[in-house]
């Protein structure tokens, strides 16, 4: 049986949000819901919570590197798609390789819980590039910073986020 997704704004979900997410969601007009852990990822989300796919949000968080310099950046793709890593990413980080980030650095530096990093509430040295067919989208569905939430965030927020940048064809469609 499907059950659903609760939303509510993240004023009154401060207890399912990381501090991080909550310090920057609050007064923007994003919801948070509780969820299973479990059905956490993309298409499991989506088919246990009766949500359409084409709502959802990937958010990798990648590390640029060329010579000494490092940059690290977020990566929003909707779900179902794979960011061009070794090819756009590589391109707007100013990196000669991009690879995940280590994942210790990442809990670390964004306060975030594995499996469920945002955009919301990262540091704001990070770089965010979203893939514009998201920008299609009045909302998306990301990571609360914690396993246990989702939020419903509208995609002028995410937009206006410090060190974000619109990025045509960021990804290609995962074949079935």
């Amino acid at each position: 049986m499907k059950e659903h997704l609760d939303f509510k704004p993240v004023e009154e979900c401060q207890d399912i949000v990381s501090e991080s997410v909550y310090a920057v969601a609050t007064g923007k007009g994003i919801l948070a819901g509780a969820i299973n852990p479990e059905y956490m990822n993309g298409h499991a989300l989506s088919d246990h919570y009766d949500i359409d796919p084409d709502n959802g949000v990937n958010c990798i968080i990648v590390r640029g590197k060329r010579g000494e310099d490092r940059v690290t950046a977020a990566v929003l793709v909707p779900v179902g798609y794979r960011a061009d890593l070794n090819g756009l990413v590589c391109e707007k980080l100013n990196a000669k390789k991009v690879s995940m980030a280590p994942l210790d650095d990442v809990i670390q530096e964004s306060g975030m819980e594995y499996g469920s990093i945002t955009p919301i509430g990262l540091p704001l040295s990070w770089k965010i590039l979203i893939d514009s067919r998201l920008m299609e989208k009045e909302t998306v569905i990301v990571g609360g910073g914690k396993q246990v939430s989702k939020l419903l965030v509208p995609m002028s927020v995410l937009a206006a986020l410090p060190n974000t940048e619109i990025v045509e064809n960021l990804s290609t469609r995962i074949p079935d």
